[in-house]
């Protein structure tokens, strides 16, 4: 297994590129040494630590099971920072029991289990791959166990292009899952299902890498920002 997936990172690659994905692994091993770094880890790890759950490790893209044809749409797996969530509640005038949180990309689903404590009317996450998927299950269960939330977390596992918005006022949350293309299909989608609707729906981009694409697109309005965060609100 392990020598299978040393083998599939180093084909189709130049004794060059070899060469600088080397010296980028071994800057970033050293660079994670420092006091500020593990610092961080530490941080990020203290979730998973209560809970006995597993969010927080990172997933690189070539080790996910996406469609081939699709793998280079999408992001490899990483956790929110900590207080990402709180962030965005301070800056967004909403009443989080009458919404409900969608965390688009959900990954091993941790923003959608800390947002079961908020609480939201109902948390989703939705993942396309099904490794994934399946791990926000597992640490569901385990969440569910000991925290014994207000609001079950719920998790969807497709193409986020095919999910179905659920009723009333939302939460889009979007932690740049995926390429420009992807992310283009996917607000065209939300503009063409609710045309005919009247109701709040707000899209938090967080680390918003194509916010060019909401540049053209007057449905949309800029709420509010912050480092990392920008909402917008679909208007009718």
């Amino acid at each position: 297994m392990i020598w299978q997936q040393i083998r599939r990172y180093f084909v189709g690659r130049s004794l060059f590129e070899i060469l600088i994905v080397t010296i980028k692994t071994v800057v970033g091993a050293i660079q994670g040494l420092r006091p500020i770094e593990r610092r961080a880890r530490w941080q990020l790890g203290a979730f998973d630590r209560q809970w006995g759950t597993e969010t927080t490790n990172v997933v690189k893209r070539r080790d996910l099971d996406f469609p081939p044809d699709e793998a280079a749409n999408f992001n490899q797996y990483e956790v929110s920072a900590p207080d990402i969530l709180q962030k965005l509640l301070n800056i967004i005038n909403l009443d989080p029991t009458e919404f409900t949180f969608v965390d688009v990309g959900a990954g091993k689903g941790r923003i959608v289990l800390e947002a079961s404590f908020v609480p939201f009317y109902r948390c989703i996450g939705v993942e396309y791959s099904e490794d994934l998927y399946d791990i926000a299950l597992t640490n569901t269960r385990l969440f569910v166990e000991r925290a014994k939330p207000s609001v079950r977390p719920e998790f969807w596992h497709g193409d986020a292009r095919d999910f179905r918005l659920p009723p009333g006022p939302l939460l889009l949350y979007l932690y740049n899952p995926f390429s420009l293309k992807i992310l283009d299909e996917f607000i065209s989608r939300i503009e063409n299902e609710i045309s005919s609707q009247t109701r709040k729906i707000f899209l938090a981009y967080v680390n918003p890498e194509h916010l060019k694409i909401f540049g053209g697109r007057s449905h949309w309005q800029k709420v509010s920002e912050a480092p990392e965060i920008t909402v917008f609100q679909l208007r009718a």
